[in-house]
């Protein structure tokens, strides 16, 4: 046959047959055996080798397809410009915070520096992942050229992607957005567009996903996903990272400050540890008593009973009431001394049988089991000592207490009916005809030595007071004695009223009830002992300074880093499978293909990668400056005359100078091209061996004369 002949089957073919993989006997035994040989200094020498199929003349080491070495350079060049922003960033976004790093807690972190600084390296960072898809894409090229090397010389021209799927991997080693992704969702969907352009309908033919596309899919896909995640890691953080006022502490170098509060040294007495309780069940100390019997310091005492004192101030933790400095320095934290009162009440009401009342009277009289109690006589809400007369006092000591109140028994729902006792009618002055319900007590009070802690709040809010835990001690007898007189006088009857009022209307059970007593008991204790007590220097002390700092939550901040650091890895790995990957293809190659010189095989990869992220280059190299295409793709039945013309010339100066590379190549790039290599391969099954007979050299030499160089272009 001729090649005209060829190129009349082809302009007149309406269905092409499907390319298959042809075997070394289809082509002439020249094509076949061809040896590639490295270009050396003299031309000449490389032809004759070439002709004498002698080795060619250089040395060291050999290159294998697989192990590109010698493009390492570009590869390391790649990855750093990936690597080294990635990396650098995640550490300085990690330095910023954790370099001033105030503290970590409940989720949070906070930082002494400005919110600012996190917040434009973010910026930074989610800028830059943006430009960095593309350079990755272009890394990958050098995996790809390798693969594609490969399976040309695997002839395993069935696994290089058509025109369509070609154009896909030009799109995303370029640097391609999502749509690219969305386009190959659309090429790999068993639907179309339905032609009047509504609805789908399934294809008739769809092409088989070469696996060089599924690798670039993968990766890209992959790179995609990881540059958006850290866009996103990044608006996160921006919406959960804000500036906070943040408390700054140094040692203080100035003399301590007198914010803890001892025992005045009047009222240490060295035989307290045998002193008892005396008349009306109280002590009789000159400490907390004037000569005249009352306190020592009454305006004092009332102001902090009332905490309206300018020296103290009764704070309590729940369970706990002390004593602290009502004025500080704001810019001072410190550590210091203190005495605290505990107290735990229980209502023994039902254990306390009620007598008549008598003369406005109610008496209750309790067991043995609560000493003192018995006898109690209740008008108002009164403490008294449950001490008897010549016990000595101890610490913890104990308090009976009851409390009326004036409404309708049960007058709080919550409250049992047996702990609250109905008195009616009452006749007590200004509570005639006032029915009462009332309620007994036990409590027991203990007195501490302890120490606390104070911070500025960083703000207008006042410091930050803590007890420091494991720090409270029993106080000794002479501090026992100085709180114990007062109460036991029954001084502060009025504030422990108001507490028994409260704590009757806050209370949901009678234990909470005993509890907010309890309370109340303790800072009315401290605020009538407060005289007895003095300012002292603090135990430390720390100079702090307010600052704008940062506030972040600590899950972005983590997802943020870890993402930059799966990026950095991800980059690498692309990086040591281009360079070192081993081809994982099936199959032997079937032509004779020996091993190429290092540096050749070098030049092969970098420009087969160089071609894959340009398509004109790739065209230029595999088929010549001149080279005519047909059409992408084939619609009619035939092409018209000017398209005939240019497949037989194309067609002709292949045949004359076939080229197994060229071949794969020029097969897969488009639908035209496909066409003319099955023509080619088609044709050469019927061929004689001598392709060089004069009749189709001259057959060719008037085709590629009819095909104008104007034809050719048009093409």
């Amino acid at each position: 046959m001729s090649t005209a002949h060829y190129a009349s089957l082809l302009s007149n073919s309406t269905q092409l047959p499907t390319l298959e993989r042809p075997s070394p006997s289809a082509f002439p035994q020249r094509f076949a055996a061809a040896p590639y040989h490295a270009p050396s200094q003299s031309g000449h020498q490389d032809e004759q080798r070439a002709q004498s199929n002698e080795p060619p003349a250089h040395t060291g080491k050999r290159f294998s397809t697989t192990q590109h070495y010698a493009v390492a350079p570009q590869i390391a060049l790649l990855t750093l410009l990936v690597v080294a922003p990635t990396s650098s960033l995640a550490a300085a976004f990690y330095y910023v915070l954790f370099r001033y790093l105030d503290r970590i807690g409940e989720g949070y972190l906070y930082s002494t520096i400005s919110a600012n600084v996190p917040l434009f390296i973010g910026t930074i960072t989610s800028t830059i992942m943006s430009m960095l898809s593309s350079v990755i894409m272009m890394l990958f090229a050098y995996r790809l050229a390798q693969l594609w090397i490969n399976l040309e010389k695997q002839a395993r021209f069935a696994d290089l992607p058509t025109a369509d799927q070609f154009a896909l991997m030009m799109k995303m080693c370029s640097g391609g957005s999502l749509y690219v992704i969305f386009e190959f969702l659309v090429f790999a969907s068993p639907f179309q567009m339905h032609p009047s352009g509504y609805g789908l309908q399934r294809k008739t033919v769809t092409e088989r996903t070469r696996p060089i596309l599924k690798w670039t899919i993968g990766v890209f896909s992959t790179t995609m996903l990881l540059t958006l995640a850290i866009q996103v890691a990044d608006v996160w953080v921006h919406k959960t990272l804000s500036s906070a006022t943040l408390v700054s502490s140094s040692n203080a170098t100035g003399p301590l400050h007198p914010y803890s509060r001892t025992l005045r040294s009047a009222c240490f007495d060295p035989d307290s540890n045998s002193r008892s309780v005396s008349f009306n069940g109280f002590v009789d100390d000159s400490c907390v008593f004037g000569s005249n019997g009352y306190l020592f310091d009454p305006i004092e005492t009332f102001a902090t009973t009332t905490n309206t004192s300018s020296l103290h101030v009764i704070a309590n933790d729940g369970a706990m009431a002390y004593l602290r400095p009502a004025i500080t320095s704001p810019n001072i934290s410190y550590v210091a001394q203190t005495v605290g009162v505990s107290t735990t009440c229980q209502v023994i009401t039902g254990s306390c049988p009620r007598q008549a009342v008598s003369s406005g009277y109610a008496r209750f009289t309790c067991p043995s089991t609560y000493a003192g109690f018995s006898g109690l006589l209740f008008s108002n809400q009164i403490f008294e000592t449950a001490m008897l007369n010549g016990t000595r006092v101890t610490n913890p000591f104990s308090l009976g207490g009851s409390g009326c109140f004036k409404a309708y028994a049960p007058s709080f729902a919550n409250l049992s009916t047996s702990d609250f006792v109905d008195v009616a009618n009452f006749n007590t002055g200004i509570y005639v005809g006032l029915p009462q319900s009332c309620t007994v007590l036990a409590c027991e009070v203990s007195v501490y030595n302890l120490q606390f802690s104070s911070k500025p709040s960083g703000t207008a809010a006042p410091p930050i007071y803590e007890l420091l835990q494991g720090s409270a001690v029993l106080a000794n007898q002479s501090t026992t004695h100085a709180l114990h007189g007062a109460i036991a006088q029954s001084y502060g009857a009025d504030q422990i009223s108001l507490g028994v009022t409260a704590a009757a209307v806050k209370a949901n059970s009678s234990a909470d009830f005993a509890a907010f007593v309890a309370l109340a008991v303790s800072q009315t204790i401290l605020g009538q002992s407060a005289s007895v007590f003095e300012a002292t220097n603090s135990l430390s002390e720390q100079e702090t300074r307010t600052i704008i700092g940062t506030k972040a939550r600590l899950v972005p901040v983590a997802v943020f880093l870890a993402l930059q650091i799966l990026l950095a890895v991800f980059c690498v790995l692309i990086a040591l499978v281009s360079t070192f990957g081993v081809d994982k293809s099936r199959g032997k190659p079937i032509l004779h293909m020996p091993r190429m010189p290092f540096q050749a095989g070098a030049h092969a990869v970098n420009n087969a990668r160089l071609a894959l992220i340009d398509v004109t280059t790739l065209v230029r190299e595999h088929f010549g400056s001149d080279a005519v295409f047909p059409p992408m793709e084939i619609t009619r039945p035939a092409f018209d005359a000017q398209h005939e013309q240019a497949v037989a010339s194309a067609v002709g100066r292949s045949l004359s100078q076939p080229d197994l590379g060229e071949m794969a190549m020029f097969g897969q790039l488009s639908q035209g091209y496909t066409t003319s290599m099955r023509s080619r391969v088609a044709s050469a099954e019927h061929l004689p061996r001598n392709l060089a007979s004069q009749e189709e050299k001259q057959v060719e030499k008037t085709v590629v004369q009819e095909a104008s160089p104007v034809d050719n272009q048009q093409a």
